[in-house]
């Protein structure tokens, strides 16, 4: 009798094994359906006009320039009663502008990705 349970006990260890990989790989399917339909999507017009679409500084692109001010800038240069601070942001909007332009769905493809 026990030769029986310790001979079951490896399958019951390869049986579960797969478990979490099938958790994982599931979760992983639905996030990436959810979100890739944020490809399709425009800029909103709450603040992406603001922080990306009318912002003459991110609409030059990656350069040694952009990058000094992405380190430095308030992002809201032109709203001078709120200040936001995100260097990695900016660069990040820095290479998709530089690579994708001002394609919305590009920029929401990319924070998917990342």
């Amino acid at each position: 009798m026990s030769e029986m349970n310790l001979n079951s006990k490896p399958e019951e260890g390869r049986r579960r094994g797969w478990l979490p990989w099938a958790i994982g790989g599931a979760l992983v399917v639905l996030t990436l359906v959810v979100f890739a339909q944020t490809g399709r999507f425009q800029f909103l017009n709450f603040d992406d006009n603001l922080y990306v679409s009318e912002n003459p500084r991110l609409a030059q692109g990656l350069s040694l320039r952009g990058l000094a001010w992405a380190g430095t800038a308030n992002l809201t240069e032109r709203e001078p009663h709120a200040e936001y601070w995100a260097p990695l942001t900016l660069i990040s909007r820095l290479a998709d502008v530089q690579f994708f332009g001002l394609d919305a769905g590009a920029h929401h493809r990319t924070n998917v990705w990342l």
